[in-house]
Parts: C-alpha cells; sequence; structure tokens
C-alpha cells in the first residue's frame, strides 16, 4: 500500500493553492481522497 500526497492547500481555492488530495495505490488501484475541486482543476 502507497499514499502519495498531492496537495496541502486549504479549502479555499486561488491560483496559487489547491486543496488537499491524496492518491492511495493498493493491489494494482489507484483510488484518489478527499479530492475537491482545485485538485481536480489541476
Amino acid at each position: 500500500m502507497k499514499i502519495t500526497i498531492l496537495g496541502t492547500g486549504t479549502f479555499y481555492v486561488t491560483d496559487k493553492r489547491s486543496g488537499p488530495a491524496y492518491l492511495l495505490e493498493a493491489d494494482g488501484k489507484k483510488i484518489l481522497i478527499d479530492c475537491g475541486p482545485g485538485a481536480l482543476r489541476r
């Protein structure tokens, strides 16, 4: 199992900062966790 931190910003999205998101990888699958609109934008 591996977890990758994709961002650690706040919930308020700006041009320079995005919200937090985490990528969990296990058994050949990838799951995006706590992904807000700022993370999707990037």
